[in-house]
């Protein structure tokens, strides 16, 4: 559901807000530029990445088919030399069920990352981060597993799983990717009216799979119709295993009637990391 920001009328839709949407454009910056594969296109596999078999789930998963073009997906990450292949099938059936993460939590896979003006909160994204745009411009796009857990107050924890990790996530690079995000300037945007002013911090962690990072965002908005000013957080974490890249995004929601934060539900987000990278583990071997 969307939030209603601007104080008019709320419309039900899978397009996220736009403090959000930028949050996952940040987001970008740890798991790549992927473009989100959904279920609406055929198994595709990836080379590099070693496999059991395609049925091992996590506690309360439920499958459904991947999702990509008839093509195999290019690699963008280190390669692999293990010679096996994940494909997006297999990645699916660790998709959790929502209870996973909460009773109040519903699933959709129908994810659009699209939003009023892209161009307006890219530029604002660019213009902020010029250093963290310039490495990771040229990134090539690849399909991937994405699943977005949502509540009615809009607490959302989205998950993405991706068989041709980012090479934004090597090794030798995410300590560079990071020094990029923390010399970001405040990124400063007007959606509809709404001021919104995002910062941005990340840190490496290895602490989870074979190397990672972790990023946090808070986002202050502004509306001459809210009470106060609105402060919201952000959470990302993304993390390698094997051949497969695990991004967790997590953000608080928003009381409408209060226009007030409702805490985001991160230690949550935390255990369902520590399961998708035990699953992705015993998936690749």
């Amino acid at each position: 559901m969307v939030q209603n920001l601007s104080m008019a009328p709320v419309t039900t839709s899978h397009r996220r807000p736009p403090f959000l949407a930028l949050a996952v454009t940040a987001a970008l910056l740890l798991g790549g530029c992927g473009s989100s594969g959904g279920d609406d296109a055929a198994p595709t596999t990836a080379a590099g990445a070693s496999t059991t078999s395609s049925t091992t789930t996590t506690p309360g998963s439920s499958g459904t088919d991947g999702s990509g073009d008839d093509e195999p997906t290019s690699t963008t990450g280190p390669a692999v030399d293990d010679g096996g292949a994940v494909s997006l099938d297999d990645l699916e059936a660790l998709m959790p069920d929502p209870s996973v993460i909460g009773p109040d939590y519903r699933s959709n896979s129908d994810v659009e990352e699209g939003y009023d003006d892209p161009g307006e909160t890219d530029q604002a994204m660019t213009d902020a981060c010029p250093e963290a745009a310039s490495l990771t411009a040229e990134q090539d796009d690849a399909d991937d597993v994405e699943r977005l857990f949502e509540t009615d107050d809009s607490r959302e924890v989205n998950l993405r799983l991706d068989p041709t990790p980012s090479a934004n996530l090597a090794p030798d690079r995410i300590d560079a990717i990071v020094e990029a995000i923390n010399a970001c300037d405040p990124v400063v945007l007007d959606q509809d009216g709404v001021g919104i002013t995002m910062t941005l911090a990340a840190e490496r962690d290895d602490s989870l799979g074979d190397h990672g990072v972790t990023m946090q965002m808070q986002a202050t908005l502004t509306h001459p119709s809210f009470p106060a000013p609105l402060e919201l957080s952000f959470r990302g974490r993304a993390f390698v295993v094997g051949s497969v890249a695990v991004t967790i995004l997590t953000s608080d929601g928003i009381d409408e009637d209060a226009m007030a934060a409702v805490p985001g539900d991160y230690e949550q987000a935390e255990r369902l990391a520590g399961q998708m990278e035990s699953a992705v583990a015993d998936l690749v071997g």
